[in-house]
């Protein structure tokens, strides 16, 4: 009898055990579908969709089907838009700030030339170089 109470016990805590790791899996399920679609809500790089398979037990037609793969080719070809969109004025703003660079530059080697060709350098008894005016 007390084998039996055992075993009861021990069937009992394995299914306890069970149920709160099903419910830790359905509660992790429900919060990751939660920040996909806080993060993907407002996104440009909208998350792919499953390929969509014709089952028979969904009694899925051949049409329905056809219109799932349009629809996903046409959200892949706004996605990769948006991205070719984004790169290009990306690309343009690069070309501004490396054109102000490259004025900055110039006119810091002006400003060195105009200082240096104003200014003498002598030699010290140390070796340390100082200008005079």
């Amino acid at each position: 009898m007390s084998n039996i109470r055992y075993a009861v016990l021990i069937i009992g805590a394995l299914s306890l055990l069970l149920g709160l790791s099903l419910g830790q899996i359905y509660f992790q399920h429900q919060r990751i579908e939660q920040l996909e679609f806080n993060r993907f809500r407002s996104s440009v790089n909208v998350p792919q969709a499953a390929p969509h398979t014709c089952h028979p037990r969904n009694r899925c037609t051949h049409d329905l089907s056809r219109f799932f793969d349009g629809h996903r080719e046409s959200m892949e070809r706004a996605r990769v838009e948006a991205f070719r969109k984004r790169q290009r004025e990306m690309t343009i703003q690069v070309d501004e700030v490396e054109k102000r660079l490259q004025k900055a530059i110039r006119r810091y080697n002006k400003e060195v030339e105009l200082w240096e060709s104003n200014h003498t350098w002598k030699s010290t008894k140390n070796g340390l170089y100082r200008f005079e005016d």
